[in-house]
């Protein structure tokens, strides 16, 4: 009976670590879920302006994104899917861009590009507009575009 009942007392430990790291995946299910819903929310509010930033022909020509954007919150969401993964040092960066004359401003390092599941990222503060563009700085961003490396470029329609 003693070693029957060791038996027991180890088969549910097993069960309990077992049931722990399910409830740990549900959780992350349930979280991963509730961020997709949130962006599906974006995607197909009227709210949100969709703009498609084709690939620069001489940089990226296969890339692409597309950012979201309210001009009520002056908030949006860059969709990077279409971006392949920066170089080791290196990280991409949106610009908010006013172009006569060319007035660039970021509004976001993609510095968990990498670590980043889904490719969507969200940014605050955006100044108005006319056109969006995201370009590979170094890590930690720039102060200006790096046009060299202009990745990707969109503008608002009218």
């Amino acid at each position: 009976m003693m070693v029957k009942n060791a038996e027991l007392s180890s088969d549910l430990r097993s069960v309990q670590t077992k049931n722990v790291i399910l409830e740990e995946q549900s959780s992350q299910a349930e979280s991963e879920l509730a961020e997709a819903n949130t962006l599906l929310e974006v995607m197909r509010s009227k709210d949100y302006l969709p703009v498609a930033l084709p690939g620069n022909t001489q940089v990226a020509p296969d890339a692409f994104a597309t950012v979201y954007f309210n001009a009520e919150t002056n908030t949006g969401y860059v969709d990077a899917s279409g971006l392949p993964t920066p170089p080791k040092g290196k990280v991409y960066q949106v610009w908010s861009l006013i172009m006569d004359p060319l007035t660039p401003r970021s509004i976001a390092v993609l510095d968990t590009f990498e670590s980043s599941t889904n490719k969507f990222f969200k940014m605050e503060n955006i100044p108005a507009p006319e056109a969006f563009g995201i370009t590979l700085e170094p890590e930690g961003g720039s102060e200006s575009p790096t046009l060299s490396q202009l990745y990707t470029i969109g503008t608002i329609a009218p």
